[in-house]
């Protein structure tokens, strides 16, 4: 997902985002957290599967 809420509720996106904050998905409000690097643009990931509206895109079989 591209973006995800401050602890203080405000919606920041992940090219924005920084590793020393904490984030939430703007759903479920289950803690995300931040991937960012050379060959993947910046997203946040679910730290549990728990989420049914940002899902992390993998297919059954890839699970």
């Amino acid at each position: 997902m591209l973006y995800a809420l401050t602890k203080d509720s405000k919606m920041i996106t992940a090219k924005a985002a920084t590793k020393e904050q904490k984030y939430y998905c703007p759903s479920c409000h289950e803690p995300v957290i931040l991937r960012q690097g050379h060959y993947y643009m910046a997203h946040f990931a679910h730290l549990k599967r728990t989420c049914g509206t940002f899902s992390e895109g993998e297919t059954s079989e890839y699970l």
